[in-house]
This record gives structure tokens, C-alpha cells and sequence, in this order.
């Protein structure tokens, strides 16, 4: 660039170079950061969301086991069965035949076995190793949480193979090239008018 004041122009040329490094550096980095950030709020509501699922769904089992062994009680089922799944079973006592399958009633199995397993799921702590896919969004979430954005002092936008710098010899004017110059038109525009003259004189001998 060329002005009156080649150190002004300098340290403006070399100011707006790195406004515009970091100014695109900074919106790269925001808009990683902020899909960053997005995506972690999506995995945590993700897995909260199947969390309480699974909490509901494990009181709901609950429930269906404590009436379905409320009705084994009414029925004198206390729990002596020996299953045979899928097929049938047959108990020879009183000469009941109870068939027990996939799409048995519950309360067939017995209410020792019924508030057994209500009373574990009561005690469960959590839910997390029942929960399918649970572990999969954990892993993305880990990932997430530990990925690092390099510092922006680090990244350029662009690549200066050399900065602006203020030269002590002033490129123009060039007085040496103008006199030069000067010099080589004035001696051409002097052979020229010679020429003309000359071309003149003949003309005019030949009239």
C-alpha cells in the first residue's frame, strides 16, 4: 500500500489483518462451542427422560405384582408351584390342573413369588444397568464433556507469509527512473521533429 505516511499505513494494515483473524477464529470457535453445548443438553434431557421411564415403569411392575399377589392370597396360591415354561404344569394336589405359560396370569405364580420380586424392585437403587441404550448416550455425553477447543491464540484463520513492513527508501517517486525517462522522450521527440523537418525541406526543394 502506498500513502504519505507508510508507518501509519503499517501498523493500520497489520491491525485489520488480526481483527479479521480473530474475528473469524472467535465466531468458528462460538458456533462450536454453542453446538457443543446443545448437543449435551440433548443427551442429558436423553438420558434423564429414560431414567424416569424406567423409574415409572419399575413402580408400575410393582403395582401389578402386589395385586396380582393380592389375588394369588384369595386363591390359596402361596407359592408351592414348580414351573415348567412355556408349556403347562400340573399340580396334583386336590387335583388342580394349572396351566402356566408366556400369557399366564401373574398371580399363578404364586404370592411368595410375586412380593419377592415386587420387595427387590422396592430396594433397586437404580435403574441405569436395566435401561437399554442407557450406556451409549453416557459414552457420547463422556466424550462431550472431555472434548477441549484448542485457545484461539493458537488458531489462525489465514496464513501471513510476511507482515507489512515500512520501507526506508520510498518506492515512489523514483527520481532517477523520471529523469530517465525524461531524458529518452525528449531525445525521441528531438529525432522525431528532425525527422519532420528534414522531411519538410525535401518536399519543398522537390516543389
Amino acid at each position: 500500500m502506498d500513502g504519505a505516511e507508510p508507518e501509519s499505513l503499517n501498523v493500520w494494515l497489520t491491525g485489520f489483518i488480526d481483527f479479521v483473524d480473530g474475528y473469524t477464529i472467535k465466531n468458528v470457535t462460538d458456533a462450536i462451542l454453542a453446538k457443543q453445548h446443545r448437543r449435551q443438553v440433548q443427551l442429558q434431557n436423553q438420558i434423564e427422560g429414560l431414567r424416569n421411564i424406567a423409574k415409572s415403569r419399575r413402580r408400575d411392575r410393582i403395582t401389578r405384582l402386589e395385586e396380582s399377589a393380592a389375588i394369588a392370597e384369595q386363591l390359596g396360591l402361596s407359592g408351592d408351584l414348580e414351573y415348567l415354561y412355556p408349556y403347562s404344569q400340573k399340580r396334583a394336589k386336590a387335583n388342580l390342573v394349572i396351566v402356566i405359560g408366556k400369557e399366564s396370569p401373574k398371580y399363578l405364580r404364586g404370592s411368595r413369588a410375586l412380593l419377592a420380586e415386587a420387595r427387590t424392585l422396592k430396594k433397586r437403587k437404580s435403574d441405569d444397568p436395566f435401561i437399554e441404550d442407557l450406556r451409549s448416550l453416557q459414552e457420547k455425553l463422556f466424550f462431550l464433556e472431555k472434548l477441549q477447543i484448542v485457545p484461539r491464540s493458537e488458531v489462525h484463520a489465514l496464513r501471513i507469509d510476511q507482515r507489512a513492513m515500512t520501507i526506508e527508501d520510498p518506492i515512489k517517486p523514483n527520481r532517477i527512473l523520471i529523469i530517465a525517462l525524461g531524458f529518452l522522450v525528449s531525445l525521441f521527440f528531438g529525432f522525431f521533429v528532425g525527422f519532420l523537418k528534414d522531411l519538410f525541406e525535401v518536399k519543398r526543394c522537390e516543389v
